[in-house]
């Protein structure tokens, strides 16, 4: 099994906002589907590694991915993290064009910003979570389960107002 993803680090570390931000975002694939353990990216030399970390999404059964909103910066410094609603199986440091589609609100300020792909919000109609059926939108609250005082989900409105007037804060 593989333990390392070399990236194209010149593209990625010089990615800028997609051009109909905050509408869409370029999404910087980091934790694949079905991937056991958490993964790092080192901006230095362009490799995803495995750490000694569960994957939430994979124990919390999320058939997305996750990574960062291209262009808001780069991990370990501060950038906003993006979950990806697609059936696709894409690569760590692959980069996709999503469309904004809600957000969850954490009391801490590491906002979990949710984008669609091109087909799957074709398949739900609309890209917003709030559109989701309540399967797929009840697969995606498994994620962050608790919702405590300030905290909680939101939709593509939210998310991109959000987006469009906030700088991100958290590493």
């Amino acid at each position: 099994m593989k333990s390392q993803w070399r990236a194209k680090k010149d593209l990625i570390n010089s990615l800028t906002l997609h051009p109909e931000f905050p509408r869409k975002i370029w999404v910087v694939v980091e934790q694949p589907q079905n991937e056991s353990c958490r993964l790092s990216y080192f901006p230095e030399s362009g490799v995803f590694s495995k750490t000694a970390y569960k994957s939430l999404l994979r124990s919390r059964g999320f058939k997305g991915v996750s990574g960062w909103i291209g262009g808001s910066g780069i991990p370990s410094e501060f950038h906003h993290d993006v979950l990806l609603l697609t059936e696709q199986n894409p690569i760590p440091g692959e980069i996709i064009e999503g469309q904004v589609s809600g957000v969850f609100f954490q009391r801490d300020k590491d906002h979990k910003f949710v984008a669609m792909d091109e087909e799957f919000s074709q398949k739900v109609g609309k890209a917003d979570i709030k559109e989701l059926d309540s399967i797929a939108y009840e697969k995606l609250q498994r994620l962050y389960p608790e919702i405590g005082e300030n905290e909680g989900w939101d939709g593509a409105e939210a998310d991109r107002n959000y987006l469009a007037n906030n700088q991100p804060v958290h590493d």
